[in-house]
């Protein structure tokens, strides 16, 4: 196993780090000038909007079917945005007397994702008013990925040594899919600080030091207010524990302080939404849409489900709900999620065999020019207008996807290669079991909580880039050392 040599104590490795640390800087700067993230359309409207209603003294609220049209008095998700630089422009911004929406009437409380994004996009907007939120957000992601390169080095170093340390570093710094989550406009530009913090505290919990895992749990909580996949990221973290500090009952007590820890900080969001819909959250309320929608991923599931928002927003008005995410709409949706997986748990069983974890395991990481590249081809469209599965268009249309897609199949290479690395480094470290399942139980919670819930998109499985980057950093620095003492014996 690599291990701290003569070299590496005379040359000492903060300038090492210092220098990668730099390095990702720059080259996150870089990205960002050329690629320009910003508030767009889509998803990230959806973030948006509440930065609206908090501005304009409403609360944060979410907007209906019935709030579409005559009561925005706008053509929403565009003309929201139009209408944030129409106040910049005029010197002001959207508050009480400039409000959108002009009423509240079809808005309900927003529970459709977690708190954290939106607010810190509302304190932006406070700060620089529209053009500033933009600029500010996005800074804040590439300077927090750059210190999640620092803690990336940490956790190596307390997981192996300071060489494998370095070597993370400066793969992590120069990483094109970290790169890429990081600047987007989305909370999951921020998913390489937040495990990498989480794992980087839990790693200093050794013998002495179980009360690590408290911080480690805040930063669980922390991380929830933003993606509600985080939220059993401890029990994977118990489960580490126990092979790395070989301690049942004082692991047992620390994790329990680490879940309590992670439920403390998102205590004021389960009282809030308690006060809001009259029950206490942890997470959101889109989770009961996502299951069932992504059902649609096999075009021939006996339901007649459709792998697409607009469906589920047509399929919940006809059912009767305001919304596909109100609460009301989140357990019935839960609800015949769960009775699908019941009646169909082998047509269940290969939707994520068949159309999940293939994405999973080497995700295709994108990028705007990726996105715009393959503006001319999608596989939604295909699937929904054909009732063709994702393999079955490239079967059928495989130049096109070649033509259009050579970028992200790209990508997916490259995180073959993370992946290869990430087994390898768990099967060296067979006979140090507390060192493999750092590695091997943080990748296979998020992959598999994925698969579990939903169709997969590259960010949601961004998290696995830390372990496998240490991995793959331990795997170089091992065949460096086998190669220097093969050299050496001849």
């Amino acid at each position: 196993m690599p291990t701290d040599s003569v070299d590496s104590q005379k040359h000492p490795t903060r300038y090492g780090l210092a220098a990668a640390l730099i390095v990702a800087c720059i080259v996150r700067l870089a990205g960002w000038a050329y690629w320009q993230p910003g508030p767009t359309g889509g998803i990230v409207s959806g973030y948006i909007q509440p930065v609206c209603t908090l501005s304009s003294g409403y609360g944060f609220l979410a907007a209906t079917h019935a709030a579409s049209e005559g009561n925005y008095g706008f053509d929403a998700p565009t003309s929201m945005m139009a209408f944030m630089r129409e106040r910049e422009q005029a010197g002001g911004r959207v508050d009480a007397e400039h409000p959108f929406p002009r009423t509240t009437e079809g808005f309900i409380p927003r529970t459709i994702h977690p708190p954290g994004y939106s607010i810190l996009l509302y304190l932006m907007y406070c700060i620089g008013n529209f053009s500033g939120m933009g600029w500010l957000t996005t800074a804040l992601s590439v300077a927090l990925d750059v210190v999640a390169c620092g803690l990336v080095y940490l956790f190596a170093r307390n997981i192996f040594d300071r060489r494998v340390a370095i070597v993370a570093a400066w793969i992590y710094a120069l990483l094109p899919p970290a790169i890429m989550t990081s600047l987007l406009f989305m909370p999951d530009a921020f998913h390489g600080f937040f495990i990498s913090s989480i794992l980087c505290l839990a790693s200093y919990a050794t013998a002495r030091r179980g009360w690590m895992l408290i911080p480690a749990g805040a930063a669980v909580g922390f991380a929830c207010l933003f993606r509600s996949e985080y939220l059993l990221l401890p029990g994977a973290v118990y489960v580490v524990m126990l092979f790395w500090r070989r301690r049942f009952w004082s692991t047992t007590g620390w994790s329990i302080g680490m879940g309590a820890a992670t439920l403390l900080v998102l205590s004021p969001w389960a009282w809030w939404t308690h006060q809001a819909v009259g029950k206490a959250m942890l997470g959101s309320t889109a989770g009961g849409r996502t299951m069932y929608q992504a059902l649609g991923e096999d075009t021939q599931n006996p339901w007649g489900i459709v792998a697409a928002d607009l469906w589920s927003d047509a399929d919940a008005l006809k059912l009767g709900f305001s919304s596909p995410v109100s609460p009301e709409a989140n357990a019935y949706y839960g609800a015949e999620f769960k009775r699908y997986v019941r009646t169909y748990p082998l047509r269940y069983a290969k939707t994520i065999l068949v159309h999940r974890l293939p994405l999973a395991l080497v995700p295709p990481h994108l990028t705007p020019v990726v996105r715009a590249s393959s503006d001319a081809f999608s596989f939604g469209y295909y699937m929904r207008t054909e009732g063709l599965s994702r393999w079955a268009v490239i079967r059928k249309y495989p130049v096109k996807v070649l033509r259009y897609l050579w970028l992200p199949i790209s990508m997916a290479g490259l995180s073959l290669v993370l992946l290869i690395a990430l087994f390898v480094a768990c099967l060296l470290n067979r006979r140090a079991l507390g060192r493999a399942m750092w590695l091997l139980l943080p990748w296979a919670y998020t992959v598999g909580s994925m698969c579990v819930v939903k169709q997969i998109e590259p960010r949601n499985v961004a998290p696995v880039l830390v372990v496998q980057t240490v991995a793959l950093a331990f795997v170089l620095v091992y065949w460096r050392d086998r190669r220097t003492r093969r050299v050496a014996a001849t």
